[in-house]
């Protein structure tokens, strides 16, 4: 295995914040392959030499140096939750030429990755979960105009995705028609009726165009009530 070069310029992975994980760890094992390190977090590095000497130092440093990268690509909240799994003092544990001791480096980075994904899977299918709900219970809001509505369910989709579901447009589109209100029925029929056609486009613009034949027809009715009124207020000459 690779001594771990320090490098000028050497592209840095971002640090994880906590926020879509898959993406970030994607990114993270790019880098860590182009540096000759990922072996240490998938479990195929070589065993630990079991004989004392320069190979099994080697080794130590290799292991200890990805376990740091690891820890240096998380910030704070996350950081923290790699040093309760370990213990601090199982972290910082050296020998007296300051090497990593054998108790304290033994398969800490494959460990380490294995639990901060396992969290992670865990936390995502629960939020994946939540969010899904979300959509099939989606309704549109009295007073809401369809360009929040449209942009409301754009966002829980974006959710959804970031938290590791699969939701294609068909689907997705099939949940904002079916939350559109009672006096949207006809064109709820029409959409459906004519579905597989319909791209996103077209159908926001099929709800815009509904939208304000609504609001034209509404402002119609409201001047046919108003104008007997102003007549039968108004004086004869």
């Amino acid at each position: 295995m690779a001594e771990f070069a320090e490098q000028e310029g050497r592209s840095r992975v971002p640090k994880f914040n906590g926020k879509d994980f898959w993406t970030w760890s994607f990114r993270f094992q790019q880098w860590a392959t182009a540096a000759d390190i990922w072996q240490c977090f998938d479990g195929t590095v070589d065993p630990r030499p079991t004989t004392a000497g320069e190979k099994q130092r080697r080794w130590d440093k290799v292991n200890q140096r990805a376990f740091a990268e690891l820890c240096n690509a998380l910030e704070p909240d996350e950081l923290i939750r790699i040093v309760r799994e370990f213990g601090a003092s199982r972290v910082l544990r050296v020998d007296a030429e300051g090497a990593p001791s054998a108790t304290s480096i033994a398969a800490r980075p494959k460990e380490a990755w294995e639990r901060l994904e396992g969290f992670f899977i865990q936390r995502q299918l629960s939020s994946r979960m939540v969010i899904e709900r979300q959509l099939n219970a989606l309704r549109m809001e009295s007073g809401e105009t369809i360009q929040s509505y449209w942009a409301r369910a754009d966002e829980l989709r974006q959710k959804f995705a970031a938290a590791g579901g699969m939701q294609d447009s068909s689907s997705w589109m099939g949940k904002v028609i079916a939350g559109l209100p009672e006096n949207w029925e006809t064109l709820k029929v029409v959409m459906n009726t004519q579905f597989s056609g319909m791209t996103e486009a077209n159908s926001l613009t099929a709800l815009a165009t509904e939208e304000a034949r609504q609001k034209e027809q509404s402002s119609a009715s409201a001047m046919a009530v108003y104008a007997p009124r102003r007549s039968q207020g108004s004086k004869p000459k």
